[in-house]
């Protein structure tokens, strides 16, 4: 008995002649025995779907809950032979029956099963996936397209972390935080804090104290609803809706505290911000508060710098006030106002000029954030060169006028500096006046 066994590449009828010949006895003439004549007519296998493709929706509503969802597909063997195949697919869907035998021209349901909560993460999504079909003994390969929109309330938020950095102590500093309702049903929300668990190292430093200045800070351990503040606390948005919130701070005096904001979103997932702070004191330091230029001709400038720094971890502002000059001429001073970072230097660089040939003392005022103002004095003397001679003086009344008239340009002078070419005449006409003094001697 033969068994015949053929594959086509394609549909359609086929046929073949096959010959068997008797080659024993080695003779040169071969027998043939018989000749078979074999046809066959190739079908492809096809299954009829009624639908080629199914689609499942699902939207959150409060109380009411999530529960698989049920589509059949039918589909009808119009090939004209038996049909043995499988059918399977991925998640979020499933079949409630893999195998199938179907006869020419028989129909049958398939139930495809879809599971809005596969992930269990509540994020709205699409998920997209095909239902494939494998015959037996066949290469054929059919497909129905799957789909299924999951919308839970979810929201996008500006940020996910805030970091207020170091505050100065018993004051208020603020932040903000956009949420949208970026999914297409709405959204009830509602924030909580929940405090950082620190390492043992950081419950260790939380114990220990720091020292600063000469003196000893312990550092408070604080909870987070003694300090963090958000308002809205809760609240209701629409698809597509937005809401800023405001995040406060209020730094309970040398504390330090991290902690996370946790917006929980009824039938949504839950979105953490977190939050960082740490109250301390301003810190500063002034290399000097008496600037000296000794004696210094009364023409020519001298520069001086004084240096404010910040040895603390409170920015602070600056600011240097020349109100109480009696001569503000003499002082150019840069920069007069500005802000320290933690750490962050500043030089205030200062061009003085005396003016006129006498003592200075001056002062400025440097304020530093909410402190006492600190005076900064300038002292020193402008000088001119002079003779002394050991002749006896004639004083005579007769040159007092040119003597005054002398020193009311030399002053007015000074008092001009857009004309800096009148302090020399000045000088000339005081020195000119000593002269002719002296000749009539």
């Amino acid at each position: 008995m033969f068994t015949l066994t053929g594959n086509s590449l394609g549909p359609g009828e086929v046929t073949e002649t096959l010959s068997c010949r008797n080659t024993q006895g080695g003779g040169k003439s071969i027998k043939e025995v018989m000749v078979l004549h074999a046809s066959a007519s190739v079908a492809v296998p096809y299954v009829e779907f009624n639908k080629t493709s199914l689609g499942f929706t699902y939207s959150y509503e409060p109380g009411v809950p999530l529960v698989s969802q049920t589509q059949p597909l039918t589909m009808k063997n119009i090939s004209a032979l038996p049909l043995s195949f499988s059918m399977h697919t991925s998640a979020p869907f499933s079949i409630d029956r893999p195998d199938w035998l179907l006869e020419p021209d028989e129909s049958a349901t398939v139930n495809v099963i879809f599971d809005a909560g596969y992930r269990n993460d509540k994020e709205s999504h699409v998920a997209r996936c095909k239902l494939n079909i494998v015959y037996s003994d066949n290469p054929q390969r059919d497909t129905v397209d799957l789909s299924g929109e999951i919308n839970f309330p979810n929201l996008s938020m500006s940020t996910s972390k805030i970091t207020f950095g170091a505050v100065l102590n018993d004051t208020t500093r603020r932040s903000h935080v956009t949420m949208k309702n970026v999914s297409s049903v709405p959204c009830r929300y509602n924030w909580v804090f929940v405090e950082d668990v620190p390492d043992p190292a950081a419950e260790e430093s939380l114990a220990t104290t720091t020292k600063g200045r000469g003196s000893t800070i312990v550092l408070n351990k604080v909870s987070p609803e003694q300090v963090f503040d958000l308002l809205p606390i809760r609240g209701y948005l629409l698809p597509g809706q937005e809401e800023t919130v405001e995040v406060s701070y209020f730094a309970q005096a040398n504390s330090r505290i991290g902690a996370t904001a946790v917006c929980e979103v009824e039938g949504g997932p839950e979105y953490d911000v977190a939050l960082g702070a740490e109250a301390a004191a301003i810190k500063y330091t002034l290399d000097t508060s008496l600037v000296n230029i000794g004696s210094t001709p009364f023409d020519r400038a001298v520069d001086r710098d004084v240096t404010l720094s910040n040895s603390g971890k409170v920015t602070f502002p600056f600011e240097v006030l020349t109100s109480s000059l009696t001569r503000p001429y003499i002082l150019d001073i840069s920069p007069t106002r500005g802000k320290l970072a933690a750490g962050e230097k500043v030089t205030l660089k200062m061009h003085i000029t005396a003016g006129i040939p006498e003592k200075i003392a001056e002062f400025i005022t440097l304020e530093v954030a909410h402190f006492e103002p600190i005076r900064i004095e300038i002292v020193g003397e402008g000088v001119y060169p002079a003779v002394a001679l050991s002749l006896p003086r004639d004083v005579d009344d007769a040159f007092t006028p040119y003597v005054q008239e002398a020193r009311a340009l030399l002053l007015s002078s000074t008092q001009a500096p857009s004309a800096p070419g009148s302090v020399g005449q000045s000088g000339s006409v005081c020195s000119g006046a000593m002269q002719i003094h002296s000749g009539g001697s």
